[in-house]
């Protein structure tokens, strides 16, 4: 770690992150120069991931917080408050990653009421609770940068988590409201949307014909992994980025930028005889 980076002296709060992209976003931004507030329900892998940073050199401390309880998302605040006066950044990457929870999370016939609530009390109300009480801090200091981690599966139609693809398209727009309300008030806010991501237990939830599956539609040779995403997300937060606001930025090593059918061609050796408009092979 060091302490002079594109975050130098900021403070940065990273709901979720105790684990995944949420932690590695945390670790980089304190390699970044910001001191970084970990925030999550797990209160110990909280802990852990602070005392890792300061170990390597970062600034860092934890707070507890359940994102879906306005309570605990307050008394998250007044504690910040304390601690640090201002919260410069806000990165909200928590979310529901129960496996269990996501195979109920089906389609919209066979969910049942309880789990797409508690989805949408998560995903979506969670993110809106935490920018609700952080952004008058911000607003306070006449500047700050939200950063919301979606998924592409809120740009795209699949065949189950119905409620997480719904939620997560919310999180899309609250963030263009967001940027629109307070853009003025020298606030940015954008988006974030990973593909798939190889974090730590990826191999073991994921069946391998899906993990082919995915490898055959990310136009990269490979998949990507959870510090890709929070490269982009230290970017957004950064001066850097200082005229971007309102976007939603697509971390999906190419996903979603091409038409559905060009990984059955590659499957089936047909890549080199698309027609192009001329009627020729593309590769004549």
């Amino acid at each position: 770690m060091t302490s002079a980076g594109r975050l130098e002296a900021l403070v940065a709060v990273v709901t979720g992150g105790a684990s995944g992209i949420g932690r590695a976003t945390a670790e980089a931004m304190a390699r970044q120069g910001a001191f970084v507030v970990v925030a999550d329900r797990d209160t110990d892998r909280a802990a852990e991931v602070a005392a890792g940073i300061r170990t390597e050199g970062g600034g860092a401390g934890s707070v507890p917080v359940d994102i879906a309880d306005e309570s605990s998302v307050t008394s998250m605040v007044e504690q910040l408050v304390v601690d640090h006066g201002a919260v410069d950044v806000l990165v909200n990457s928590a979310a529901i990653t129960d496996r269990a929870h996501q195979a109920r999370d089906t389609t919209v016939v066979d969910m049942e009421l309880s789990v797409w609530n508690r989805t949408l009390a998560v995903d979506l109300t969670g993110t809106m609770l935490v920018c609700k009480h952080v952004l008058p801090l911000m607003v306070a200091q006449g500047s700050g940068s939200v950063v919301n981690v979606s998924s592409n599966s809120a740009l795209g139609g699949d065949l189950g988590l119905s409620g997480y693809a719904a939620a997560k398209a919310g999180v899309n727009s609250l963030t263009r409201s967001i940027a629109t309300a307070y853009g003025k008030s020298g606030i940015r806010c954008n988006t974030v949307s990973p593909a798939a991501i190889r974090g730590p237990t990826f191999a073991a939830s994921v069946p391998p014909p899906l993990i082919e599956a995915m490898q055959a539609n990310c136009l990269l040779p490979y998949l990507g992994v959870p510090s890709d995403v929070a490269d982009a997300i230290v970017f957004l937060a950064s001066a850097e980025a200082r005229f971007v606001t309102g976007q939603v930025l697509c971390v999906d090593g190419g996903l979603l930028s091409h038409l559905p059918h060009v990984a059955d061609l590659r499957r089936l050796g047909l890549a080199s005889a698309v027609p192009a408009a001329d009627g020729r092979s593309l590769r004549e």
